[in-house]
């Protein structure tokens, strides 16, 4: 039985143990936290990784446990209305719609799929070595464990990245983000909405998760490394949003700041490569995007799904891999390269400059959308 070491244990690294328990490998996930702490409050998964859940039988349990939405809109902060999209059309297409959940909801989900003895937590990884048939991967307690292939699913800040292509650079975004849950309900007409507000220097979107629960985030220009207190914190958020429409304000007066988290935001320019011989990356450790397009742990979940088939019909480890990164690599680059420049126009302060980027999204044809859409949401595999 081929044996495989999966490094990191969040979602694209779960979805990967999955994959490839499924195609009767032994499967070892190594976790460096004490227990399964997500990052971040809640996740919206899109279209194309609920797919990608349904052909491993999750998709179901996640619709359960989350909120399907049936609008996504996207507003100024004087109101006027820039899109709107209808997700009961996309559902008819594709199958599914889009689920807001709160991460850990999404974690669990997947890590009580896994067989006793998979998951290993509070194990950290060090490094790799590698021979002419095995690569065996080494932790800080002095264990090693070998194996036919290492996936590096450890995030933005991969131990197995900086091993493999040292030279890779983090890029910030120029943008923070504040990110939380509310215990308040929404308005009927927003129950199964996402809704994002641009404002120049300031972003804000929000959704339910569950009943009374609403999950927000708060995307605003700042530099890098930003020291803030709890004590100030809301006091920030609530000066910096006070002028957005309902139901903001009263989202952010219902969030407990003990709970809130904030992240700089950053991404890498896309590599070259994701492997060599026997070590492979895949999510944020291959391609680390900023989250303005919702696609993060989507193209995770893409990854571990299309990695593990290839080993169903490729006739060696190398094919396998070099079939992976012919298969993801243009469309994972395509959304970096799409994250970036949204997250960018979506931050304009020039008064003629947002007017123009306004229009053009107001009069975008459906068509365009259509296609803009189907690049995410379809699976060409």
């Amino acid at each position: 039985m081929p044996r495989v070491i999966v490094i990191g244990g969040g979602i694209g690294g779960l979805t990967t143990a999955i994959a490839f328990c499924r195609k009767d490998w032994d499967v070892s996930v190594h976790e460096a936290t004490p227990e399964l702490r997500p990052i971040g409050k809640g996740i919206w998964v899109p279209i194309n990784a609920m797919q990608v859940l349904g052909r491993l039988g999750l998709a179901e349990h996640v619709s359960e446990r989350g909120w399907p939405l049936q609008f996504i809109e996207l507003r100024t902060a004087s109101g006027t209305l820039l899109s709107t999209l209808k997700l009961n059309e996309l559902t008819a297409r594709y199958g599914y719609s889009v689920v807001s959940i709160h991460r850990a909801e999404l974690v669990e989900i997947l890590a009580n799929v896994l067989q006793p003895g998979v998951l290993h937590l509070g194990s950290q990884f060090t490094h790799f070595t590698q021979d002419s048939t095995q690569v065996r991967a080494h932790f800080k307690d002095g264990s090693e464990e070998a194996a036919d292939l290492l996936v590096g699913a450890d995030g933005i800040h991969s131990r197995v990245r900086e091993q493999l292509f040292p030279q890779v650079t983090l890029r910030y975004s120029g943008q923070t983000c504040f990110r939380g849950i509310s215990e308040i309900a929404l308005p009927e007409v927003l129950a199964s909405t996402c809704r994002e507000i641009w404002g120049g220097r300031n972003r804000f979107g929000f959704s339910a998760v569950g009943p009374r629960q609403v999950y927000w985030f708060a995307p605003q220009l700042s530099p890098p490394g930003v020291e803030d207190s709890l004590d100030l914190r809301m006091e920030r958020l609530l000066d910096s949003y006070e002028r957005f429409p309902n139901p903001i304000p009263e989202i952010l007066a219902a969030a407990r700041v003990e709970e809130t988290v904030r992240t700089d935001l950053f991404d890498f320019p896309p590599i070259s490569g994701w492997s060599k011989r026997n070590v492979v990356l895949l999510g944020d450790a291959a391609h680390a995007m900023t989250p303005n397009l919702g696609q993060g742990g989507a193209q995770a979940v893409e990854d571990a799904y299309v990695l593990a088939e290839q080993f169903r019909q490729a006739s060696s480890l190398i094919d396998a891999l070099e079939n992976y990164e012919r298969i993801r690599m243009p469309k994972a680059k395509l959304i970096v390269k799409t994250a970036w420049s949204f997250g960018q126009i979506s931050h304009w302060q020039n008064p003629l400059a947002r007017w123009g980027r306004d229009a053009a999204i107001r009069w975008t044809p459906s068509s365009i959308q259509q296609k803009q859409l189907d690049k995410l949401y379809d699976l060409n595999y």
